[in-house]
């Protein structure tokens, strides 16, 4: 993987596993529909989103969208962008 990451050109590298591209990439690019949505240094953008972020792309009803574990929301086209709670921290005994 790594000399891997020496001889392919960013722009043809066909990874899309993002822990490949975590291991091999400093910066990323995200395109979705020929459209940049998304770039930056890899460090950068991972402190934005935080651990607990998610993006969702669905049909149909979202009631779903009302579980207490998420703390906001914003809708996307078809889809949202959650954030939800840390998990609770467990005692050692």
């Amino acid at each position: 993987m790594l000399e891997m990451r020496k001889n392919v050109p960013p722009s043809s590298s066909p990874l899309t596993r993002m822990e490949q591209v975590e291991r091999m990439c400093d910066s990323i690019c995200l395109i979705n529909k020929g459209r940049n949505v998304l770039d930056g240094e890899l460090r950068a953008i991972k402190q934005s989103y935080g651990k607990n972020t998610l993006h969702i792309e669905f049909t149909g009803n979202d009631a779903f969208l009302q579980h207490p574990a998420i703390t906001s929301m914003t809708r996307l086209g078809n889809g949202v962008e959650i954030k939800l709670k840390p998990a609770p921290t467990r005692k050692r005994s």
